[in-house]
């Protein structure tokens, strides 16, 4: 239901379908450009996402790679 720091937008249609309350001040939910981007992120094949990882941590730094 968390990601990288955010509620997931599926997590909050979910819970408010059955009836489940989030405390929505405690943490941000995601953007949908953040969700569309995860979901494109995850149907990619494991390689091309370990590659654009190591493009971005030579662009951005190790430490910036997240």
């Amino acid at each position: 239901a968390i990601t990288q720091g955010v509620l997931m937008q599926e997590a909050v249609r979910m819970a408010r379908k059955n009836n489940f309350f989030i405390d929505l001040t405690k943490r941000p939910v995601e953007t949908k450009l953040q969700e569309v981007t995860r979901r494109i992120r995850i149907a990619l094949p494991m390689f091309v996402r370990h590659c654009l990882d190591f493009i971005k941590s030579k662009v951005y730094g190790r430490n910036k790679c997240s």
